[in-house]
């Protein structure tokens, strides 16, 4: 039923939105170690975090050649949220 609502599997779905939020504070929140984001969107290591953000890149630099283009914006850091 999740794949059918929103195109991904639940697990495609967590990644993207993870990942969407670790570019945003990468852009936003520069002092910031990578370490130390991949633990705040979740990933318990940094090797997961960038094998799933490579994945991910790669898919976008593939749409990105067939005309779709990502805006990124730096969002209010209020809604981030500090463990």
């Amino acid at each position: 039923m999740f794949k059918r609502e929103t195109g991904d599997t639940f697990v495609k779905y967590i990644n993207r939105v993870r990942i969407g939020k670790a570019k945003e504070m990468m852009a936003c929140m520069k002092e910031l170690s990578l370490d130390k984001i991949a633990k705040m969107v979740g990933y318990k290591n940094q090797r997961t975090f960038f094998k799933v953000f490579r994945k991910l890149m790669m898919k976008l630099r593939d749409s990105s050649e067939t005309g779709k283009v990502e805006v990124m914006t730096c969002l209010s850091m209020n809604s981030v949220q500090f463990h």
